[in-house]
């Protein structure tokens, strides 16, 4: 299912997982965050290529993620389920609940800096 497809009557609470650039990060309360992110597709070769026509989605959950990792124009995973629609630059887009994200990295192998992080991300916890 596309973020497109996901507007649709019907898709409310479907499974997804999905590819995109961070495009925007923003704490919606102390314990929840929200990202856009501009969807990447995979092809028949099984890589990423960006459509010619954007089509951007909204992930929200637990937060919050650690902002260091979280940067515009990172590329991550993110797997959770339809729960609405939201408006993004005067368009329709679709909201998902974070089950799982997972940041990816453009780092060279073996780059050891905290930026190069590739793996999947937990909410950070708050001090008792």
């Amino acid at each position: 299912m596309t973020p497109r497809q996901a507007l649709q009557a019907g898709a409310l609470n479907a499974r997804v997982c999905w590819a995109g650039g961070l495009r925007t990060i923003k704490a919606v309360s102390e314990q929840r965050d929200c990202m856009i992110l501009l969807h990447a597709e995979f092809t028949e070769q099984g890589f990423l290529s960006w459509p010619r026509e954007e089509s951007f989605f909204k992930a929200c959950g637990a937060g919050p993620y650690e902002r260091q990792l979280l940067q515009p124009f990172i590329l991550a995973w993110v797997s959770g389920k339809v729960t609405g629609q939201a408006e993004f630059a005067g368009t329709p887009i679709p909201v998902i609940e974070i089950d799982a994200l997972y940041r990816g990295s453009d780092c060279l192998q073996g780059d050891t800096a905290p930026q190069c992080v590739h793996s999947y991300l937990q909410p950070l916890k708050k001090p008792q």
